[in-house]
């Protein structure tokens, strides 16, 4: 079996892919700021960076 990380999976486009690549026999990894409202079909990462953090770019 593969694997797949699908990134932005908490809702959406990338919630829709990540049930059927489940679908499709494929071992999904969810990533995304938000945890979906219904049940993930795999494993599902809640990524989010700290309150206050600020992203300055790269210099």
């Amino acid at each position: 079996m593969k694997d797949v990380l699908v990134t932005g999976a908490g809702k959406g486009i990338g919630l829709a892919i990540s049930r059927r690549l489940a679908k499709a026999g494929y071992g999904v990894i969810g990533a995304a700021r938000s945890a979906p409202d219904e049940e993930f079909p795999g494993t599902f990462l809640r990524c989010d960076r700290p309150r206050g953090h600020r992203y300055s770019g790269y210099r």
